[in-house]
Parts: C-alpha cells; structure tokens; sequence
C-alpha cells in the first residue's frame, strides 16, 4: 500500500550567529504528527544564501526522513516560492547552491513523489509555525543529536528560549526616538512566543520618528553592508527595502524587519 505524508518545511537565518537553520515537521494525512526536526548550517562563503540555504535544506532534510520512513508519495508545503519553482523547473537555478537543490530533488523523484505547494507564510497555520519554530532553533545554532520526534511541551519550551535569544534583556533600551505607541507595540511583539501574520500587522510606528527621516544609505552604514543585504535579500519588493530597513532601526532583527515590510506590502496589495 502506498504510503503518503505530508511536510511542513521553513528555513531562517541568524546574522547574529551567522546560522541558517532549516526546520520541517511531518504529519500523515490525517494530520497526527509523525516528526518535527531541525538542522544547523552556514552558508559558503560568498554565497550570500542566507536564509535561502535554510529552506531548501529543510525540504532535503523532510524528504530524506520521509524515505527512511517508507513514505512513497509526499508533499511539501513550503512559504518560499522557490523551494518549489526551482525543482519544479518554474525558476531557472542560476546560483550553484539552487543548481545542486533542483539536481538533489530530480534524484530523489527517482525514488519517491514529492508535490511541492506554496503557503503564505506567518499566517496562522499550526504546521507552518511548527516549521518556523525549528528553524529558528536551527538558526540559533542549537544542534539536536538527532532529527525525529520531540515532546511537544519541550519543544515548544525549547522554540520560546530559542525565538527570546533572539533579542537581547532589554532589547529596546539602547533604542531612542520611538514613539511610545510604537516601543509599546515592539515590546509586546518580542515577547510573543510564535508572532503571526496579525502581529506583524500589528506593528505600528505611531506616526514619524526618527527612523522615518533617515537617510537609507546612513542605515546601510550603520548596520553594516552584509546585514543591509541580507534584508534586501528578504523582502519581496524592492521598494520595500526602506521601511524593512528603519523597521530594523527600531529594534526587529533584520529577518523579523523584512517580514514585517512583506506583511504591509501584502495588506496593501488586498486593499487595492
């Protein structure tokens, strides 16, 4: 009888430890859980992967656990197109590292049926948090001994110091020239334990500040060229990259920054 799964996939990336992490959680089609897994790596240099290694490695890590499961058919719900478009020949593999994922999957096909289907992301699905979660494990450079099933209570204790150390005590105390609606907003959000697509919606400026008036290349200059990349990297739309960038300047690490200016840009999109 033909065995069928379903994964949850999500990469992330840490600037601070320098870590993409790759997270994906396994459910049968009746949705019991199966495993929940993470990984750490970092990317080559001058690749500038990032957050991109995460996620592509995620979906390699999801399948390898479905096959020495037995699963002959699975799917994979994914939030980055690319996971998907690059095997599925949709986008060209241009970079080495998406040239050796699109070649990995057309092998792994020999031997079992992977369905790619792209999710929003941050938009309240109980799998696709999971995922995230482990990534950001992963990106923390917390390295378990092995992948495989996790008590959830621990797991979700786990995800909630991993997704804290991700902003420091205090993280906006060094932080001048916020509105106090607006560091009301940011400390609330640090605190949430799995933030949503509504929290990041939630995040408001409470009218100018001092970021609003900043000079884009004077941010670049004080958060440095890699981390200004690397949200460039992120955002969807180019003419983001400015409010994802004063988002950073606010306090919101650089990955929760570009997310923030994706979350905007998609309400904006509904509105029109």
């Amino acid at each position: 009888m033909e065995k069928k799964l379903i994964a949850y996939t999500d990469g992330s990336y840490n600037s601070t430890t320098g870590y993409y992490g790759c997270g994906a959680v396994l459910i049968d089609e009746n949705e019991q859980e199966i495993a929940r897994m993470h990984k750490t790596g970092k990317p080559d240099a001058g690749a500038n992967g990032w957050n991109i290694n995460g996620e592509i490695e995620a979906a390699v890590m999801a399948i390898r656990t479905a096959m020495d499961l037995g699963c002959d058919d699975l799917t994979i719900y994914h939030d980055y197109e690319g996971v998907g478009k690059w095997p599925d020949g949709v986008w060209k593999a241009k970079k080495s590292y998406t040239k050796a994922y699109a070649a990995q999957i057309h092998a792994f096909r020999k031997e079992i049926q992977i369905t790619f289907i792209h999710v929003k992301g941050h938009h309240g699905n109980k799998w696709n948090e999971i995922a995230d979660q482990e990534a950001g494990i992963g990106a923390n450079g917390e390295k378990p001994d092995a992948p495989g099933c996790q008590d959830a209570d621990t797991a979700a204790d786990t995800s909630f110091h991993s997704w804290r150390s991700r902003y420091a005590e205090n993280a906006l105390g060094g932080i001048e020239g916020l509105n106090p609606s607006c560091r009301r907003c940011l400390e609330a959000f640090i605190l949430n334990r799995t933030p949503a697509f509504k929290d990041f919606a939630a995040l408001r400026t409470g009218g100018l500040d001092q970021y609003s008036r900043m000079l884009i290349s004077d941010i670049e200059l004080k958060i440095g060229q890699k981390e200004a990349d690397l949200i460039r990297h992120m955002v969807n739309e180019e003419q983001d990259y400015a409010s994802a960038l004063r988002w950073r300047m606010r306090g919101l690490t650089a990955e929760d920054a570009a997310h923030k200016a994706n979350v905007d840009r998609e309400i904006k999109n509904r509105n029109h």
